[in-house]
């Protein structure tokens, strides 16, 4: 019984995928014939990704890169602890974060900087990248220098011990929310960071870690990422509705 925790990449003619059972393969669209078949001894959790032309992939604790062609491996980063997402690129690098938050940026031919945390951050979410920062997190938020991978600053997301009212959270380095809440996905298509939680939409400066703007929902619970198009920001809550709210989550 195969399970599969991704989706398929279309290269070439081919079609590439990975299964519970750790297969990796890719077949021909048009014959269904098998080009090649990689097994691994572990589930294959994260889609595979094209990075010019190479196939770059996680697995378990070790990021991959592979001749989409022909399945042979070119290079292994070990990470030595699990990485559960899918490898990010841009037009140069691609970048992964395992499981503890140690965060690397690579090439086909080598590890281009890595940044390991001062603590262990239990990341469960993808890192996010933009022009000039990466981002991730879980119960903090960190941000990175994209080209050198020098940590820019870094927030809590929650310390409930800290005063409830805005004008003692709003503009504050320590915390960013007075409740018992993690990270549930950001958002970077805006002047400002767009982070959620579940009862919460954040802005926050990207050069300096400060909240900017704070919305809170007592009635609804976000499900997944809060994305922003057209001046508005849209978000689906687990009452089934798809909301939206203008930049200054006022309307």
């Amino acid at each position: 019984f195969l399970l599969f925790y991704q989706y398929p990449i279309v290269f070439g003619k081919s079609i590439i995928f990975a299964n519970s059972h750790g297969e990796l393969k890719s077949i021909d669209i048009k014959t269904k014939k098998t080009n090649w078949t990689n097994q691994y001894p572990f589930p294959i959790q994260s889609s595979p990704i094209i990075y010019k032309n190479f196939l770059a992939v996680s697995l378990a604790s070790n990021v991959s890169i592979i001749d989409p062609h022909t399945g042979k491996g070119i290079m292994y980063v070990d990470s030595q602890n699990s990485i559960y997402n899918e490898v990010i690129k841009d037009e140069k690098f691609f970048y992964s974060v395992d499981e503890h938050g140690i965060v690397l940026c690579m090439d086909e031919k080598d590890v281009q900087w890595q940044y390991t945390p001062e603590k262990k951050l239990y990341i469960t979410n993808n890192l996010v990248i933009d022009e000039n920062n990466v981002f991730y997190g879980r119960d903090e938020i960190v941000c990175l220098d994209k080209l050198s991978g020098t940590k820019k600053w870094q927030i809590r997301v929650c310390k409930i011990e800290f005063p409830k009212s805005d004008e003692e959270v709003l503009g504050n380095k320590h915390f960013l929310i007075p409740n018992e809440e993690y990270l549930e996905a950001i958002e970077t298509n805006f002047d400002d960071l767009v982070a959620n939680t579940e009862h919460y939409i954040l802005l926050i400066n990207k050069n300096n870690g400060k909240l900017t703007k704070r919305k809170y929902f007592s009635n609804r619970k976000i499900v997944g990422k809060v994305n922003y198009v057209n001046s508005f920001f849209y978000y689906l809550c687990s009452d089934n509705n798809l909301y939206k709210i203008d930049a200054e989550l006022q309307n």
